[in-house]
């Protein structure tokens, strides 16, 4: 079975915006005021000054002192704590919600 040939529909014309008539030009031209005299050298930032005395040559910069490292126990522990808290809260949590859900 052949299907009849599909019309394409007719395009839609729709009414065009005119052009915007131009602008009439001013009576008179516009004055230009003379630019004001600038100064002959223009002003420079002065350079930052640096805080504080810089250290002369002969003297060594000051070595950081090395701070000891945390002792591995109480983060560890802190962390398990933590975990052992979160789940047993979401297991509480599941528990309530399971018991309203029913």
């Amino acid at each position: 079975m052949l299907l009849p040939p599909v019309e394409s529909p007719s395009p839609i014309i729709t009414p065009t915006a005119e052009p915007p008539s131009p602008v009439p030009a001013p009576a008179t031209p516009p004055t230009v005021s003379s630019p004001t005299k600038s100064p002959k050298t223009s002003p420079v930032a002065s350079p930052p000054k640096p805080e504080g005395m810089a250290p002369s040559p002969s003297v060594p910069a000051p070595t950081p002192t090395p701070s000891p490292a945390p002792a591995p126990e109480g983060p560890i522990a802190d962390s398990a704590f933590t975990n052992k808290a979160f789940l047993v809260s979401t297991a509480i949590a599941g528990a309530l919600y399971a018991v309203v859900l029913a």
